[in-house]
């Protein structure tokens, strides 16, 4: 009797690793967190990742199980090659993840995209948008994301650029440059640092995203005007999203979006005010599965794949 399949969904950040395993029915079967040690390069990384796995598969039983695909969700733009760009977190503008990867993991079916897409991707078959095909995430932490699911698949575009919608423009009138250099971003407004930003500029001091949130539920009147603002231009880009890829429904996800209900409420009130009548009807969740679901939408793409090889192969047969 064969080994048992098992798909490793592995969620890359600038702090830490999320690593799970999941059997064959796609239940998560282990899971860990280990530090992201990007000082000593991306090869340690790897190597880290590497006996993370070992060490679960070990715990399970390694001789009733194998590794058969991994899927991994970064922080960057991810080509078609498996090179993340930009990977500003990361420490790196440029890492060969696929390369490095398949060299410690040799024949192992390995899939690499951006950690918002694999987010989305995750709310999609096990979280807060489960049953729906087309659906944008976005994921509001120190920045800006968004995971873009068309026909319940990621769409990445051509670049892997497709989703950055925190350097969506909904300011004109902006003079500080955003971090992208360009000006009046949403990045720069409804992120954290967006919000901490606004704060700092009606408080005349620096005040925490979370403080805010705290001092708005108890009535702060220039606390609940900076989250007013801040969903409001978040309301706007959801909108203006709507008219170019009209999703069965958005997600808000990320730091910020812990914040819960009421936030969720003033994004969509916003989002109401500036939407087209035949879009004012998609709905605003709030994601499900925190800092699970890009472990579970890494996992998921991975198995996709995995699944339209042996197809491909049954064709060829």
């Amino acid at each position: 009797m064969g080994k048992a399949h098992i798909i490793a969904g592995i969620d890359i950040g600038g702090t830490s690793v999320k690593i799970g395993l999941f059997d064959e029915q796609k239940k998560m079967v282990c899971n860990s967190e280990i530090p992201t040690r990007k000082a000593l390069g991306f090869e340690s990384v790897v190597n880290d990742i590497y006996k993370g796995i070992d060490n679960l598969l070990m715990d399970l039983n390694q001789t009733s199980y194998e590794l058969n695909a991994i899927g991994v969700g970064v922080p960057g733009i991810v080509n078609g090659e498996g090179i993340v760009n930009h990977g500003a977190n990361l420490g790196a503008d440029r890492i060969e993840l696929y390369k490095l990867l398949k060299d410690r993991f040799g024949d192992c079916s390995i899939k690499i995209a951006n950690d918002a897409n694999t987010a989305a991707l995750g709310e999609v078959a096990y979280g807060a948008a489960k049953g729906f095909e087309n659906v944008i995430m976005v994921t509001v932490g120190t920045g800006i994301g968004a995971g873009i699911i068309i026909n319940g698949k990621i769409y990445a575009g051509k670049m892997g650029l497709a989703g950055e919608i925190g350097h969506m423009i909904v300011n004109d009138n902006e003079n500080s440059p955003c971090g992208c250099g360009r000006f009046g971003c949403l990045e720069q407004y409804a992120s954290a640092t967006g919000i901490t930003r606004l704060a700092k500029k009606m408080f005349n001091e620096t005040v925490t995203t979370k403080e805010i949130f705290q001092l708005s539920e108890r009535g702060n009147e220039l606390a609940q005007n900076v989250l007013a603002i801040s969903a409001d231009y978040l309301g706007k880009a959801l909108a203006n999203a709507a008219t170019a890829i009209e999703p069965e429904a958005f997600i808000i996800g990320g730091g910020v979006a812990n914040a819960g209900e009421s936030y969720r409420r003033k994004v969509e009130r916003a989002y109401k005010k500036y939407a087209l009548l035949q879009t004012k009807h998609i709905p605003i969740l709030l994601a499900e599965l925190g800092n699970k679901a890009g472990m579970y939408g890494a996992m998921e793409m991975s198995a996709e794949e995995d699944r339209d090889d042996r197809k491909q192969n049954d064709i060829a047969i």
